[in-house]
């Protein structure tokens, strides 16, 4: 409980320095299928490897350790 708790502190005092950036000009989906199998296997890669990292440099950053290190 006093993990979240400073978990929670160190990120209201740095959010000013970390902001979301602005992906609503991107086109995400189209609501058009997948053209073949490998596409959406290739997709499923991109998407899951991203996820993964971030959630990779987020227990690093609760540890108090540098992700891009």
């Amino acid at each position: 409980m006093a993990e979240e708790k400073a978990t929670l502190d160190w990120r209201e005092k740095y959010a000013d320095m970390f902001e979301e950036p602005d992906i609503s000009h991107i086109e995400i989906d189209d609501g058009e299928p997948v053209d073949n199998i490998v596409a959406e296997k290739q997709h499923r890669l991109l998407v899951s490897s991203l996820y993964t990292e971030r959630e990779r440099a987020e227990k690093l950053r609760l540890l108090g350790l540098n992700p891009d290190e």
